[in-house]
């Protein structure tokens, strides 16, 4: 088995990620969904997400089978009723994911959108919410994954106070490594996945809201697998899921919260991937890379660095060749400029970067491509 896993490539994606050895021996074990013992994982890891965003008493987490994006559209049909009306802050292709899916289920919505490599206008966003007192609710993406950026969070939060909005946060990709604090960040839900900084492996995801939020949303889903407040209660009363859960999945994300919390939590993480973003932006920079965003703007999560303008470099071929030495990236997903992004989450480290950028050093060398002129 170590043999196979060694050969595994090196994920520099934002999940799904590169995770420990342990975690992966973890889906070695078979557990029956309905077994006390597999109930004793589940309840254990709604307690240790809690811990994350330092959630008392009145909050609750409810895990729901599927990927964030599963979470995500059940956050938005079970907290907002079709009488409701939501803006949506879009600066990339997660907060459009947003906006249709308010679509798909015919939730009014308002798309306040702004340039994906540029800074939120919290001024002009409270002028639009001022001019329209209707709304009552506001989607929020963390850190939209499509650029690497990181949008204002307690700007944000500190507008829906002030304002008496609904604050929904998409924290898929900031949850474990930047602080949500519940205590100050005043979210009506957020929503975030097993696969990301937390590092277990994709499958499920997770709702946080206050209890009596998440009861006085009962009637609103649409859809009964993504219905929150019939799951929590199911779980409530029985420890169980409602439907077969991804067994191996919880395991694993209850072996990886383990392995966070070992490490020291919230601050190690961001640390860490913190140095693996200077890094690699500090060894791109060397070879002639520039980033498409200003450092203020930038995530530890994802880096999106400018593909040459030189025709031979075609990043299909870009893509295979690292691939066949063991790394793994991600193509841009900018609407008007070529990209790449590089993610920096995961069991990652210093070293691995910098193995990767020499590769990526040895492709351009090797195809003679000019990157100094971007």
């Amino acid at each position: 088995m170590a043999n196979t896993l060694r050969k595994s490539p090196l994920l520099f994606t934002p999940g799904p990620l590169t995770t420990s050895l342990d975690t992966k021996k973890s889906m070695l074990v078979d557990m029956g969904s309905w077994d006390d013992d597999f109930n004793k994982v589940t309840s254990v890891i709604r307690s240790k997400v809690l811990k994350v965003v330092n959630g008392n008493k009145s909050y609750t987490c409810v895990p729901l089978q599927g990927s964030g994006s599963f979470g995500i559209e059940a956050m938005i049909i079970n907290f907002i009723s079709k009488k409701d009306k939501i803006l949506i802050l879009i600066n990339g292709s997660y907060g459009e994911r947003i906006r249709k899916i308010c679509d798909y289920h015919k939730i009014k919505n308002i798309p306040f959108v702004w340039k994906e490599n540029e800074e939120l206008d919290i001024k002009k966003l409270q002028k639009k919410l001022q001019s329209d007192k209707s709304i009552k609710n506001l989607a929020f993406v963390h850190c939209e994954t499509s650029t690497g950026i990181i949008n204002p969070l307690n700007e944000v939060n500190n507008l829906c106070k002030k304002l008496k909005i609904n604050l929904f946060i998409d924290a898929m990709s900031t949850f474990g490594a930047l602080t949500i604090d519940s205590k100050k960040i005043k979210f009506k839900a957020l929503v975030a996945s097993s696969n990301k900084c937390i590092e277990g492996i994709p499958g499920i995801s997770f709702c946080i809201s206050r209890t009596n939020d998440l009861i006085n949303s009962k009637g609103n889903s649409d859809n009964l697998c993504m219905d929150l407040y019939d799951q929590w209660k199911y779980m409530k009363e029985t420890g169980r899921w409602r439907y077969t859960p991804p067994t191996h999945v919880v395991i694993a994300f209850l072996q990886a919260l383990k392995e966070f919390e070992r490490e020291g939590g919230l601050k190690k993480r961001y640390q860490k991937y913190k140095k693996n973003k200077d890094v690699l932006i500090e060894e791109m920079n060397n070879i002639g890379f520039k980033c498409l965003l200003e450092d203020r703007l930038q995530s530890p999560i994802i880096v999106t660095f400018i593909s040459p303008k030189d025709k031979k470099f075609i990043f299909s071929k870009f893509y295979k060749f690292l691939k066949l030495n063991n790394f793994i990236i991600y193509p841009g997903k900018m609407t008007n400029i070529e990209t790449f992004r590089i993610g920096c989450i995961g069991q990652i480290k210093p070293n691995d970067i910098k193995n990767l950028v020499k590769s990526i050093n040895i492709f351009i060398k090797k195809n003679k491509i000019q990157i100094t002129k971007n």
